[in-house]
């Protein structure tokens, strides 16, 4: 999947606490992210956010357009706000990906992980897991293998020409700004989660979530 991402992550506040802890990190091990990884998603169909509050870090970057203002509001979200948001982001139809997804097929085959949605237009919801380097350690400029796992929906324009959702580029500024206020992100085709994950000396924890906007796969 490819296209042009118009959101851009948060901007690191909050530098102090990390400075105090003295994090250091590492690179994430396939395995280890694996164990990790099926626990965090057994959590979150639990609805068992005890667990998850010793998976995620105190603060997480993104989550913006879960704000009321949310373009005055960039940065990084308390643990709580995370807690308390995560079934506006794992709507049913992402928890049903969530639950299909296998760890030894879809990740270590680096295959993505698709359902088709009944309702008229069909949708199709899809996530997939990929491993990348990033520069975690600003001061040093060192990069590290960090873990996203993508959630996304989307409408083939060209088979469904009725579905009200609507290409990013199709919008006028403001009506894209409208949106984004609203949190009206079913009227925009091929919305994108990316889960974040970091290797540290406190182990894997969720470090962000960035909501990416794609251009229409048709």
């Amino acid at each position: 999947m490819s296209g042009k991402v118009v959101t851009q992550q948060g901007v690191h506040q909050d530098s102090a606490i990390m400075d105090i802890k003295k994090i250091s990190y590492e690179d994430i091990d396939v395995d280890e992210f694996i164990v990790y990884f099926e626990q965090f998603c057994k959590a979150i169909l639990e609805r068992d956010t005890i667990t998850l509050s010793t998976m995620i870090n105190d603060y997480i970057e993104g989550g913006w357009y879960l704000t009321e203002n949310n373009l005055e509001n960039m940065g990084k979200k308390s643990k709580r706000f995370f807690l308390d948001n995560l079934y506006v982001i794992f709507t049913p139809e992402f928890l049903k990906v969530l639950k299909s997804y296998d760890f030894e097929y879809h990740l270590k085959e680096r295959q993505t992980n698709e359902r088709w949605d009944a309702s008229a237009p069909e949708k199709i919801y899809g996530s997939y897991v990929i491993f990348d380097n990033f520069e975690l350690d600003l001061k040093k400029r060192k990069s590290y293998k960090v873990a996203f796992y993508k959630m996304y929906w989307s409408v083939d324009k060209k088979k469904h020409p009725e579905s009200n959702v609507v290409d990013y580029r199709e919008l006028e500024y403001s009506e894209y700004q409208q949106i984004i206020r609203k949190g009206d992100f079913e009227r925009i085709n091929f919305p994108t989660y990316s889960f974040m994950f970091v290797k540290s000396s406190e182990g894997i924890r969720l470090h962000g979530i960035t909501l990416y906007y794609f251009g229409s796969i048709s």
